[in-house]
């Protein structure tokens, strides 16, 4: 689980609360997947090399690290150095991140409104392993990053060990005193939980503490001798609830000797299983193409009050099955489809359902000069998959690929979606259609 790889970063951690849609049986779920998010994980790069002992919570920050040069960028008043001792009596944030990291990327913006609002009360110093040239083109070419007034800390090697961590976003909260008192994601950053740290309050929260030696290649299950020596053939299908900090996975791998193929999904959600065992290859579908008739609806998709660890830790699990080598992917589907109804009483089917949409169609005024802004595409699946206060967006425009003011991405209801659509020359009607969707639902 050090491997560092930003393979799926980019949709990951898009977005935190949709579940897996297309399915290619063996590389789905997460590499899609992360516009759900499972919480926005995304695996770190650099390699957590030996180093300082690494600090738990209640520690107290050693005085040799509080007067440790730490490079910068974007200062505002031009250093190139500065320590954390700059910012000894305050409550400081950590805040583990890098460019590639969506969700990293997007918190930023808030912890800056938070800084501005608790103002020398608190200091957040976001912290990145990746280089100042990096870190610098960042700040010049992308939107949020022009607009940050951060001390940015790169190349850094030191924190990380201290604070060691595998998955980001990565927050270290050190108090007023200099003790460590919490590990989170970013999300819990808000001013609610600032405000009862620097009030002294007891913290009940889920404390983020990544796995860093797991082997996703380990079965999930072993056999030992038990007065008889471990058989060399071993079939089964398992499931397991969910592996605290580790990252979500999922793999098939061969084994010439036993003459068996496993398959393994670690920490996914019920949803994409569901659309493994009932699916087939469709076209991707939208969170809101998600039908939960008569299931609990917050057993599949994560309610915006809870937070994504403490969900995930409830409703994402563990599946794994060994099976001769010669198993047809239909006749795993059929496994997993028979586990899931015996185990979780639900089952799955795809279908059309007529409901009311938000249809996009291009008219003569519309804009075509745009040379700055997001593509229409991208707006209309950020919308279909994380505004769920608007309808499912429907593309009849034939030019997706068209350019629209980012300033639209603000929008959070269906009037000022429409308003800005409008100016921009679209027209948008509310209009009901048969759309395919797929039913999760209970069957006892």
């Amino acid at each position: 689980m050090i491997k560092r790889s930003k393979s799926y970063t980019a949709l990951l951690d898009k977005v935190v609360n949709i579940p897996v849609i297309q399915i290619t049986l063996l590389v789905i779920v997460f590499l899609l997947v992360s516009m759900f998010s499972l919480s926005a994980q995304t695996p770190r790069k650099d390699s957590g090399a030996n180093g300082p002992t690494p600090l738990q919570i209640g520690d107290t920050i050693p005085e040799s690290l509080w007067s440790t040069p730490l490079q910068v960028v974007n200062h505002s008043d031009g250093k190139k150095v500065i320590s954390l001792n700059d910012y000894r009596g305050r409550l400081i944030i950590l805040d583990f991140w890098a460019t590639w990291c969506s969700p990293c990327v997007a918190a930023l913006p808030k912890l800056q409104k938070l800084q501005a609002a608790f103002s020398d009360q608190i200091a957040i110093v976001p912290i990145t392993f990746q280089k100042e040239q990096i870190v610098n083109t960042f700040i010049k070419r992308n939107e949020i990053g022009k607009k940050l007034n951060f001390s940015l800390v790169t190349g850094d090697t030191l924190l990380s060990t201290v604070f060691p961590h595998q998955l980001l976003s990565h927050l270290v909260w050190i108090d007023k005193k200099g003790i460590l008192r919490a590990t989170t994601w970013s999300e819990y950053a808000n001013a609610a939980n600032i405000s009862m740290v620097l009030e002294g309050k007891v913290l009940n929260w889920t404390m983020k503490n990544d796995m860093l030696q797991f082997n996703k290649d380990m079965p999930l299950l072993t056999s030992t001798e038990n007065g008889a020596p471990v058989p060399s053939k071993i079939y089964y299908t398992m499931f397991s609830g969910h592996l605290n900090g580790v990252n979500p996975t999922v793999g098939t791998s061969r084994d010439s000797i036993a003459k068996s193929v496993r398959k393994y999904f670690i920490n996914v959600r019920l949803v994409n299983l569901c659309v493994i065992a009932w699916g087939k290859s469709i076209p991707e579908l939208s969170a809101k193409q998600y039908v939960y008739p008569t299931a609990k609806k917050s057993m599949y998709v994560r309610p915006e009050a809870v937070y994504s660890e403490d969900w995930n830790r409830e409703n994402t699990y563990c599946y794994e099955a060994v099976m001769p080598e010669h198993t047809s992917s239909a006749n795993f589907n059929d496994m997993l489809a028979q586990d899931l109804k015996r185990y979780f009483g639900i089952a799955g089917y795809l279908n059309r359902t007529n409901m009311q949409c938000l249809v996009i169609r291009s008219t003569k005024t519309a804009r075509n000069s745009n040379k700055v802004g997001i593509k229409l595409s991208h707006l209309i699946w950020t919308f279909n998959n994380t505004i769920f206060s608007v309808p499912l967006i429907v593309d009849e425009t034939n030019d997706p690929t068209k350019l629209v003011s980012s300033s639209i991405m603000q929008c959070k209801d269906l009037i000022s979606l429409r308003t800005s659509l409008e100016a921009e020359g679209y027209a948008c009607m509310l209009e009901d259609r048969e759309i395919e969707t797929f039913t999760i639902h209970k069957i006892r």
